[in-house]
């Protein structure tokens, strides 16, 4: 889930780096997401929430097929505003995390 959010994210210029901002999301069985809202503890600007909350809902429907026993209606992706990492890091190593423009931690509620 994670990466496909991830992939979807295009941060903006007045999110400095190392900000974090937890989105909560809201989503039905199937992947598809029926909410996505910055939380108040959100460190981003609003340009900077929208951009994480419009990116959850692109990356629409979220993985589901295989993961149906550990599926939740509600997570916690925590983004961590980071440089993207060369397209050639990521054809040649495996993704570490943090290389990425945002690192989101999956925490159930």
């Amino acid at each position: 889930m994670s990466e496909a959010v991830e992939r979807q994210w295009v941060r903006p210029d007045s999110v400095t780096l190392e900000q974090v901002c937890p989105v909560e999301v809201r989503m039905l069985p199937g992947g598809y997401v029926i909410g996505a809202t910055a939380r108040a503890d959100c460190e981003f600007d609003a340009a900077g929430r929208r951009s994480v909350e419009a990116a959850v809902r692109k990356a629409e429907p979220l993985p589901y097929a295989g993961f149906e026993s550990v599926f939740r209606r509600v997570v916690v992706l925590r983004f961590r505003a980071r440089d993207k990492a060369p397209a050639s890091d990521a054809s040649v190593a495996p993704r570490k995390r943090g290389a990425d423009s945002a690192v989101p931690d999956e925490s159930r509620r």
